[in-house]
């Protein structure tokens, strides 16, 4: 009986499931680079919305700021401020007082009060806050998708040279490579929504710690107008409203 070598029985091997180690290590390369690239599109996909809807809220929050500055500076009366709300910050406005109303005779009261328009922004920005909050939540679920996709990789790499699968190995380096590549890319994108997210935020905090304080019946001192000011600065469409 012909008694074949290590090598021979690989290659017999080899043949059998369709190819030589060449032409599985080329196949395996081009389906996992191609699985590669799709995963990494979706992938950018996937930030650029998160960054487009980053964008949205960062436009609603500059609209709800400048509402909550003009109640906390301004004496005039409240229907003359929200004549000049944007009309979205106005809907959203009038919705939350119209179910307000319908709430207990203290938060009637409250809201029929001078100090009804801080009131209300309380539980405005504090919903903005939230959309903050789940910008950060999806874009941290897209940095662990990204390292996940890393750690799987490497641990498959590590399971090629257990099995001695020393041929695949060089094509899985680079699978890799490419992967930790876009990682690095998107850690970059990841780094600047988190710490615009949290800017925003901070923002929101201060901004509603003020209302909370007028609704009170405390007056702001000059020092926080003047960083009212700062957080909510009278934009050109701001000050044409104004004018109306």
């Amino acid at each position: 009986m012909l008694k074949l070598s290590t090598t021979s029985s690989l290659v017999l091997l080899l043949a059998s499931a369709g190819g030589t180690a060449d032409g599985i290590r080329v196949r395996t390369s081009t389906a996992e680079m191609r699985k590669a690239r799709i995963a990494v599109r979706e992938d950018m996909a996937v930030i650029a919305q998160n960054e487009q809807l980053l964008g949205e809220h960062v436009e609603s929050l500059s609209s709800v700021l400048e509402a909550a500055r003009d109640f906390l500076s301004s004496s005039d009366p409240e229907s003359d401020i929200t004549k000049r709300m944007p009309a979205d910050v106005k809907e959203a406005y009038l919705k939350l007082k119209d179910h307000s109303k319908t709430g207990s005779n203290s938060v009637a009261n409250v809201l029929n009060s001078v100090m009804s328009g801080p009131a209300i922004m309380v539980p405005m920005l504090q919903g903005m806050y939230e959309k903050f909050k789940g910008d950060i939540k999806r874009a941290n679920a897209q940095e662990k998708r990204a390292a996940d996709r890393v750690q799987k990789q490497e641990a498959e790499y590590v399971e090629f040279q257990k099995e001695g699968k020393t041929f695949l190995l060089a094509q899985k380096q680079k699978v890799i490579d490419y992967y930790k590549r876009q990682k690095e890319i998107q850690h970059n994108h990841y780094r600047t929504l988190l710490k615009m997210a949290h800017n925003m935020m901070g923002r929101i905090k201060k901004v509603k710690n003020m209302c909370a304080d007028a609704a009170a019946g405390k007056k702001l001192s000059q020092k926080e107008l003047q960083e009212l000011n700062l957080i909510a600065p009278r934009t050109g469409a701001g000050a044409a409203r104004e004018n109306l």
